[in-house]
């Protein structure tokens, strides 16, 4: 059962189970994350790194994957 949920991204206890486990791939599954979405595991900082092309596919999701990462160590 959903606990939260960010622009339609539901945080259940399969996301909690593999942020805390450090499982990638897991995550990205219970999450339905792109494949081009930075992992909440990856992100420490609200804003992109800036080796990262600011008008690319993770520069675009990194405030998503930030948000995420909020909620999940919250919730845990």
């Amino acid at each position: 059962m959903p606990e939260k949920q960010s622009d339609n991204v539901a945080i259940t206890q399969a996301a909690l189970g593999a942020f805390a486990a450090g499982d990638y791939r897991a995550l990205h599954t219970a999450l339905s994350l792109s494949p081009w979405t930075p992992s909440p595991l990856n992100v420490d900082s609200p804003y992109p790194p800036a080796w990262i092309a600011p008008r690319g596919p993770w520069a675009k999701e990194w405030q998503k994957a930030w948000q995420l990462r909020q909620q999940l160590q919250d919730a845990a």
